[in-house]
């Protein structure tokens, strides 16, 4: 895993990461509890992001030629050490689960809903696996590569809809009180900062350049404002209560998209440009379960590790059609991985230097 990657390289997963999870959670979400406010909470959101985004570059300078489960292993006695790193890799195994559920629902539904949902999380988990299994450099230069499609997607969906804006659709602003529009902000900040954990989790000292911290920040704050694009032009081309009524309604505004009312049905095509975000949060979910079997179990010899990865995600295959998805459990379980965690290695470290 410790190869090097580029700095760019870096910006373009953490473009992606932050704008993994507004497809198939934030946005339905959020446009339920806030409708229009939505564009507003989502700048107050970004700025809130910062805090946990700040939080995760502390942990990152932490002992930088190590993964978070070495963390554990290095600021935590035995005991406790090995509970965390049991504690970390099961949530992220479950966590697993739930999201390749969403994810294979949203290919059914939006992409193929002619293919079984078994095969289409198969299909999915074999990419998955073979990305993870190539390690970070084979990830990020994939981020690379699909940054390139996405602008290209991004352009022609911004050429097809433009014209169907109505201003009309996004007012009035402030419809709810401040306190709901704060609540939103802080929840709109998870679903941002979240993802990120699994781009921190890895050794800082895989980057080639080590002033990053400016420049990972600029792509959060790109990935907010294409987040934003995207909303205004569901809510000002759909509205709130068209938008509401679908399940994914990005993909209903998609269908819209038409040149000359002769190309039509383009949003397979141009929705695939969301699959990039999902395919690459899973893939550097994988690769820290890989570490995390590599540095619980002691498997080093790449065969055997490539195996295990294997058993693994044969349990997600399974699990994520047979394990129900409550998001209340699994929004704990990712609190305690992305939150709970980076901050109590952060208040052991402290301790330990005094």
């Amino acid at each position: 895993m410790h190869h090097k990657i580029a700095l760019r390289q870096v910006n373009f997963l953490t473009f992606f990461l932050s704008r993994s999870l507004f497809l198939l959670f934030a946005l339905p979400y959020l446009l339920e509890i806030v409708q229009n406010d939505l564009l507003i909470v989502i700048p107050l959101g970004t700025i809130l992001g910062l805090i946990p985004l700040g939080i995760y570059f502390i942990l990152w300078k932490k002992e930088p030629h190590q993964n978070i489960f070495e963390k554990i292993d290095t600021f935590f006695s035995k005991p406790f050490s090995l509970l965390f790193r049991i504690i970390l890799w099961i949530s992220l195994l479950f966590i697993s689960c739930f999201l390749v559920f969403y994810i294979t629902s949203y290919i059914n539904y939006s992409l193929v809903p002619q293919i079984s949902l078994m095969i289409i999380t198969i299909t999915f988990l074999g990419v998955i696996y073979n990305l993870a299994t190539k390690g970070i450099e084979t990830i990020a230069r994939t981020g690379e590569i699909l940054f390139f499609i996405f602008i290209l997607l991004f352009v022609i969906t911004l050429i097809g809809v433009i014209p169907l804006i109505d201003i009309d659709q996004v007012r009035p602003f402030f419809i709810h009180s401040t306190s709901r529009i704060l609540k939103a902000s802080i929840q709109y900040a998870f679903f941002v900062t979240t993802p990120l954990f699994l781009l921190f989790a890895l050794p800082q000292d895989i980057v080639v350049e080590k002033k990053h911290k400016k420049a990972i920040l600029k792509s959060y704050l790109l990935a907010s404002l294409f987040i934003w694009i995207i909303t205004f032009l569901t809510i000002s081309i759909l509205g709130n209560q068209f938008a509401l009524f679908y399940q994914y309604p990005t993909t209903l505004l998609l269908r819209k998209v038409t040149f000359l009312k002769i190309i039509e049905r383009l949003e397979i095509i141009l929705s695939v440009h969301f699959l990039f975000d999902l395919f690459l949060l899973m893939a550097l979910l994988f690769l820290l379960l890989k570490e995390g079997i590599k540095n619980i179990f002691g498997i080093t010899e790449k065969k055997k590790m490539n195996k295990a990865l294997l058993l693994a995600s044969i349990f997600i295959l399974f699990g994520s059609n047979y394990i129900p998805p409550i998001i209340p459990y699994y929004g704990a379980m990712t609190i305690i991985v992305t939150i709970f965690i980076p901050i109590l290695l952060i208040i052991r470290q402290k301790i330990r230097k005094s």
